[in-house]
């Protein structure tokens, strides 16, 4: 059983174009409004839980601000733009698409599994200063409700943008007020 080329070309313009096309779409003021809400919800709840737990520990920022902008760039670009892109932009059905819902839960599902599984890898290969954070599973759970919610977001905006900012917004308030630059670092 061979793949014909013309198979595997049209799937990868097929995701391209989903990914080009959740870049494309700016969605509109009320769902950015349910974007918020669901910012403070998952900020209310990873705070709780990550305080409880001691993954997060209150911790002022000593950057500069410009430190503060370059960081904040740095942050929207990876993790936030090239997971969100990989992760929901990639992986996930296209909203515009007249997919089964049981091939979305599907997809939301593999999504979220590879994303929650990724830490890890990354902890081992990359930040192995980092592993202990990245296979803590209380991270992982956090990480795991993250990705739930950026699916939901690009699905009901067919946008990437609110996915991107949620994301962006969550690891950058951990890196500069939740003692994520100490947990990266290595030294907790």
């Amino acid at each position: 059983m061979s793949l014909d080329l013309n198979v595997i070309l049209d799937a990868i313009r097929d995701r391209y174009d989903a990914l080009l096309s959740g870049y494309q779409v700016w969605p509109s003021s009320g769902l950015w409004i349910v974007s918020l809400c669901m910012l403070l919800v998952y900020g209310y709840i990873s705070r709780w839980i990550g305080l409880r737990a001691g993954l997060l520990f209150e911790e002022k920022s000593h950057s500069t601000p410009w430190q503060l902008v370059v960081l904040s760039l740095r942050l929207l670009i990876h993790p936030a733009m090239v997971e969100e892109s990989i992760f929901r932009g990639l992986l996930l059905p296209s909203p515009s698409s007249l997919t089964p819902a049981p091939a979305i839960i599907f997809w939301f599902g593999v999504s979220t599994l590879l994303f929650i599984l990724i830490h890890p890898i990354n902890g081992i290969i990359l930040r192995p200063q980092a592993r202990a954070v990245f296979s803590n599973p209380v991270f992982l759970m956090l990480a795991g409700l993250l990705g739930i919610c950026t699916s939901m977001l690009y699905w009901i905006s067919a946008s990437l943008w609110p996915a991107v900012l949620f994301h962006w917004v969550v690891v950058l308030i951990w890196i500069t007020r939740y003692g994520g630059a100490t947990t990266l670092s290595g030294q907790t």
